[in-house]
This record gives structure tokens, sequence and C-alpha cells, in this order.
């Protein structure tokens, strides 16, 4: 038996026809935009698995889809895994949802610890995993086949190559501001005229996307930062809007100090949503979605558009990883499993699920195992969720630095051109001083120094691991958020959770944990 529970309609909606569910939009392999009816027709002449992942890898934008066959299903998730799908399967009976929430209709809910304890440690739930018994999702980029009461999975689009480019610096970032000016272009294209929300930090994601939609003549974008007065990235944001004549909106988060987000019904509902049981959730962005609201700056048809890159254009990457006794399984567990203070059992559970970083087969460069992994896991469940928090408020969102022709350019960089983004920031240099939105005297690079000095605190920590106790936590906060999270603690204090938490996000994640508990328990 084959049960479809797809629910989640705010602001992408799902459309059905004969079987046929899509959400989201695609770029054709010929640019050709779809999305609703028109997505439904691109998927429903398929009568094969063969046949739907060919349809999916010349896919280009946010979607899901599932089709169901007769008593065989397909289902897939774009590269971002931007609206989670969910099954269970057990003898004959088959169900994929968008809540697994929904399952307790059919299965018993029972909590995975293994797989709670290791969300609190990173944010999320690694691989197909997920905080329930049982119950798996669709990784980035992974397509499902249910057929003969089987289920196999295959990936569509992974960021893995052994083909590097040949082509020199220069060479490359002409390269780069072609696909850059293809991105500006689809983004356009896919906006439709729609009024644009753009949160605009100090940063290169943001600015780029508003240089692109000036180079565009793109009318109606409200740019918008929020924080604190002493935000060393209000300045930069500011003469951002203003050089490229469009309309800026500040939200101090001073303002908010008295509130309290888990007091919030709304907010409630919104961390279930985006956590859909397998990640903990963003705050952010949501009192100023909120302000936009109240000041009427926002319509129900604006598109925010976040500067989430995903990292594609080496982020994740460090110089020393070209090192060849470089460890991708410690780095993982300093930089990715750390938001709890370490225990000898946990991290002996988290090592053998990361053991595949030391690239035993050598099929691929160790890098890009890594950065895919990290694309698959941190970016598709924590960085680019943040994006959700629109949907849920009821509007539609865009991920332009997640264009596949992007990640496709990235993906055949060498690592000495991509770690830091050295390349990306390089070329996004020469971008911004012809826009006139380079500010040398502003930007925020990291210094020599600083490096220095954070490299010699993590060799510390890593020899003498109870420093990390020290750590203040709120040290470089310049959003407010220990005001509006106070919440958060004061609630962990009366749960019998006991992990020394060692940032921001281990207090979201271990509180998501005991929030799910109590769902688990209704």
């Amino acid at each position: 038996m084959i049960h479809i529970q797809l629910v989640y309609n705010k602001g992408y909606k799902w459309f059905e026809r004969e079987n046929v569910f899509v959400k989201g939009y695609i770029f054709t392999s010929g640019n050709q935009l779809l999305k609703g009816e028109a997505l439904i027709d691109y998927f429903s002449d398929i009568d094969s698995f063969s046949d739907f992942q060919s349809k999916i890898k010349e896919a280009n934008g946010l979607f899901s889809v599932v089709i169901k066959n007769g008593n065989s299903l397909w289902a897939s998730v774009d590269h971002a895994r931007i609206f989670p799908v969910f099954y269970y399967h057990k003898d004959d009976f088959f169900e994929i949802t968008d809540n697994p929430g929904l399952l307790r209709e059919h299965i018993p809910m029972i909590l995975d610890e293994n797989n709670a304890m290791v969300l609190c440690y990173s944010g999320f739930v690694p691989g197909d995993k997920t905080l329930l018994k049982d119950v798996c999702q669709l990784r980035a980029g992974e397509s499902l086949c249910y057929e003969n009461n089987n289920v196999t999975k295959e990936f569509h689009t992974q960021f893995l190559t052994n083909t590097f480019s040949a082509k020199s610096r220069e060479e490359l970032k002409e390269e780069l501001k072609i696909v850059l000016d293809n991105v500006g272009k689809r983004m356009v294209k896919a906006l439709g005229n729609r009024p644009v929300a753009l949160p605009l930090s100090g940063g290169f994601d943001s600015r780029i996307l508003a240089c692109l939609l000036k180079k565009n003549n793109y009318p109606n974008v409200l740019c918008f930062t929020y924080g604190l007065n002493n935000n060393v990235e209000v300045s930069n944001a500011r003469r951002t809007a203003e050089n490229l004549g469009y309309e800026w909106h500040f939200t101090n988060y001073a303002n908010y100090f008295d509130h309290s987000l888990t007091d919030d019904p709304v907010f409630k509902e919104y961390i279930h949503f985006s956590g859909t049981y397998s990640n903990k959730f963003y705050t952010q962005e949501y009192y100023a979605t909120l302000d936009l609201q109240d000041l009427k700056k926002v319509s129900e048809n604006t598109v925010f558009i976040p500067g989430h890159s995903g990292a594609i254009a080496g982020h994740l990457l460090k110089k020393k990883m070209m090192e060849p006794d470089f460890s991708f399984v410690d780095y993982a567990l300093e930089e990715t499993f750390s938001l709890v203070y370490p225990r000898k059992k946990d991290q002996k559970l988290i090592r053998k699920e990361i053991d595949f970083l030391n690239n035993h087969d050598k099929k691929y460069p160790s890098f890009l195992l890594y950065e895919n992994w990290r694309f698959q896991e941190t970016t598709a469940k924590l960085g680019l969720n943040a994006a959700k928090l629109w949907d849920f408020l009821g509007y539609e969102f865009m991920l332009p630095l997640w264009d596949k022709e992007l990640y496709s350019f990235f993906v055949q960089v060498p690592l000495q051109h991509k770690y830091d983004k050295n390349l990306y920031i390089e070329t996004l240099t020469e971008l911004f001083k012809e826009n006139n939105i380079y500010f040398s005297e502003k930007e925020l690079f990291v210094s020599e120094k600083l490096v220095r000095k954070v490299s010699f605190r993590s060799r510390l920590k890593k020899r003498f691991p109870f420093l990390k106790k020290l750590k203040n936590i709120w040290k470089t906060d310049n959003v407010g958020t220990q005001y509006y999270t106070k919440g958060f603690v004061e609630e962990l204090k009366n749960t019998d959770n006991k992990r020394k938490v060692l940032s921001v996000n281990g207090i979201y994640s271990a509180w998501y944990v005991e929030q799910v508990k109590k769902e688990i328990l209704k």
C-alpha cells in the first residue's frame, strides 16, 4: 500500500494532477522556466525510474517531486533539499510525506536517542536518518524509487568530480563573471516583476545579488538589514543600497530585548515546520520580517532573496587541506560536531558515522568528498534551511547562489583557487568596484593576526579540551541573540539535558530535541 501526505502549502504550494505532485520551479536545459501546471507537464510522460532521473538531472531550480505510477512511486528533492521529503517503509506499507509528524496516524513515534545526541552536537541528523526511528528522508540531490515493495535511492546531483579546469586564474575569473551574469538573468526571469526583499549584510553574497538585480534593471527592490546599531555590517549594507539606488531599511533588534521567542505561538509552530524532526531552526530574520510586515513594506507576492551561497565558492575549504596528512575526520569533529562539550562515548559514535571522510577508496579528491558531505548536511539541512522562515510566513523565496550552473562551475575549480573563497572574492571585488559598492576601508576581511590567534586557540583547546567550557558564546553577538534567546536557556535548565552547550546553535539544537520529545509524548 502506498500512502502520500504532502500538506505544507504556505509560500510554495504543492500542485497535483493524476498522481504527479510538484512543488517549486525549475529551468530546463533550454532555460525554459516551469512551475505549477507547466512543471506537472514536464514530469507527466514518465514511465520508468531511469526516465525520471534523466528529467531530474536536467532540472535547475528549487523543487521536490513525487510521482505515483500504479504500484510504484518515484520521488526527488533538488540539490539543496529545499522542500524536504520523508518516508516510512515496513512490510507492504509505504508512506511518503513532507511532515513526519503525520506519520503518528500509522506508526509509533519513537525517538532515536543516538540521532538526538548527534543533533545536539551538530544541529542536524546526518545521512537519511531522522529523530524518529525507522523514519527516513531524502538527502540533497537524491531520488527514491519504490517498486516491488523495495526502496532504492540514487543521487542525481553531487558536488564530486575527477576532472578539474586547466584554465588560468584570469580565465576562471572571466568564466565566473559570465556564469554570474546567467544566474542574474535566470533570477530576474523567475521573479516575473514581483517585488523583492533582499536581506543585505556587509558580506559579499547578498551584495552580489543586489548588484545582479541592478545590472538587470530590476525595479521594486527593498534591501533590509537587522541587528544592533553597533553591528559592523550595517554601514556596508546601507552604502550598498544607497549606491545602487535601492530602498534600505534597518531593524534594530534592541527593540526586541524584552521579547522571548519561546512565548511566541507563531514561532513555536515555525520551529516544527523548519525542523521536521531532522535539524534545528533559525531565528535571526524572524523579527526583521515581522517588522517589514508591520510597516507594510512587503506584500503577499514579495519574493525574499537571501545571499545563501551554500559555501559553493570554497568557504568550507582551508589552505591546510592541501597538506597530504590533513585529517578531514578530525576537522569535521572540530568544525561540525562542536555545539556541545564533547564526551568520549559520543565522539566514538560520531567518528564511526563520518569515517568515510578518510576517503579509503580515493575515488574522488578528499577535499571534494568533504565539501559534498558538508553541502548535503550542514548547508542543505542548516544554512539553506534558514530560508524556510519566509516559506512558513507565506512568501516565496529564491536562492540564486545555489544555481546549478554556479554549482557546476565551482566543482571543477582546483583547490588552490577555491580555499577561503579566494577566486570568488577576487572576482566579486572587481565587479563591486565597477558598481561603486566596494568599500576598501570597511570590508570585513579576516586579518592574518586574527587567523593566527584563532589557530593558536584551536590548538590549545584541542590539547586541553576543558578550555572549551570557558567560552563566552555571546562575545561576537552583534544581533542581540542573547536577549531573545533567554527563554530557550531558561527552559533548558528545567530539562534532563546535561550537556554543556558551546554556542547559540547548541542552545537551539538542545531545545529543539526537548520539543520533539514533548511532541512524541502527545
